[in-house]
């Protein structure tokens, strides 16, 4: 049976069922790209993350839905002069970034704004520290809500 929702007052008591509606599945974000060559991508290098992604058919971000992005960092990776971060909707700033926990390298952004469906953004990152083991190949993870 395809969800509805109940409605009733105070002063109609009796609940009564809205018109049918669906859920789409969750979608894989796809696009995930990292950008950490300016100001250096050397081993333990201060620098700049931009990481840039796409959103999925189903998957706009606005903040009356109190939507977020979640984005973990590999291991080896340091946030002692962490800058700040936002999230990027073309050239407007619709979020920000708090610091990455340290311990699990990862940070929850929140959305002032709105990212449309099927949209490219962003995530800046000032001031993160690159792993020390250069070589390496590293990835980070993101996901929305």
């Amino acid at each position: 049976m395809p969800p509805s929702a109940t409605v009733a007052t105070s002063s109609d008591t009796t609940p009564t069922s809205s018109q049918s509606y669906t859920v789409a599945p969750a979608n894989t974000l796809s696009n995930i790209s990292v950008n950490n060559t300016s100001p250096s991508n050397g081993a333990g290098a201060r620098t700049q993350y931009v990481i840039g992604f796409a959103t999925t058919a189903t998957g706009g971000l606005s903040s009356t839905a109190q939507s977020t992005v979640d984005v973990t960092f590999p291991a080896g990776t340091t946030f002692a002069n962490y800058g700040g971060g936002g999230v990027f909707d073309g050239t407007t700033r619709i979020g920000s970034c708090p610091t990455p926990n340290t311990t699990m390298r990862q940070t929850t952004c929140s959305i002032f704004g709105a990212i449309g469906a099927s949209t490219t953004a962003r995530l800046e990152f000032n001031g993160i520290t690159n792993p020390a083991t250069p070589g390496s190949t590293y990835a980070l993870t993101v996901a929305t809500s």
